[in-house]
């Protein structure tokens, strides 16, 4: 999908449904205009046209700091309305990747600030390449966020954090424990030096996570 600056998707990575039955696809571009990768949300019509009346004029970009770079690889929809978004942010300078979470207005606008977004580390510690890989909301309006967390040492574990309701956004301080940098978040872990991708997560009826994903079996300290 090209747009404006020169823009080109390199591939879709989330799809959400609007109550209006209109599709939302959210995916990662280069930023021709800025030279960074930036996450971009397009709301199309049944028969594949952009809805122009959304966001600005049917786009919505969520643009990372200068020499970072983002992508968001899920969207879920709130009760209002609301487009959860849930993916990676790229430190340039530390090279370091958090949990990033964003909240778009229902209708791509918000009075004039489209969107929050919130950054948050959910590593086991030490610099550490951390991704948010799919969103969901619970039955008090509570947003979960699971993906995998990387330790200094390399070893690869699922993780999930839980965002509260409203503005501004905040962690949820009483979900799973206090880890790295006083985080809240819940890590799943097979068991010694293996490491465990969360590649996809739902919430059935009484808000218990299931997670999907893959698994490699290593040792982080043989080298």
């Amino acid at each position: 999908y090209v747009y404006r600056y020169g823009h080109v998707t390199k591939a879709s990575s989330g799809l959400g449904r609007r109550p209006d039955g209109k599709l939302l696809v959210v995916g990662p571009i280069f930023d021709a205009k800025h030279g960074r990768v930036t996450p971009v949300v397009i709301p199309l019509h049944w028969d594949g046209s952009r809805d122009t009346g959304w966001g600005d004029n049917g786009a919505v970009f969520l643009p990372p700091g200068s020499g970072d770079a983002a992508r968001m690889r899920r969207i879920a929809l709130d009760s209002g309305g609301a487009i959860a978004l849930a993916g990676e942010y790229s430190h340039g300078a530390s090279g370091n990747n958090d949990f990033y979470f964003a909240l778009i207005a229902a209708d791509g606008r918000g009075g004039g600030l489209p969107y929050e977004a919130l950054i948050e580390d959910a590593s086991l510690g030490g610099t550490s390449f951390d991704s948010a890989t799919d969103v969901a909301v619970d039955g008090q309006g509570r947003y979960v966020i699971g993906g995998f967390a990387m330790s200094a040492a390399g070893d690869v574990d699922c993780a999930a954090i839980r965002v509260l309701p409203g503005l501004p956004l905040q962690i949820d301080s009483t979900f799973g424990d206090i880890g790295f940098n006083g985080v809240a978040r819940v890590h799943f872990n097979k068991g010694g030096d293996n490491n465990d991708y969360c590649d996809a997560m739902t919430l059935d009826a009484s808000d218990f996570m299931m997670l999907g994903g893959h698994g490699t079996t290593v040792n982080v300290n043989s080298g």
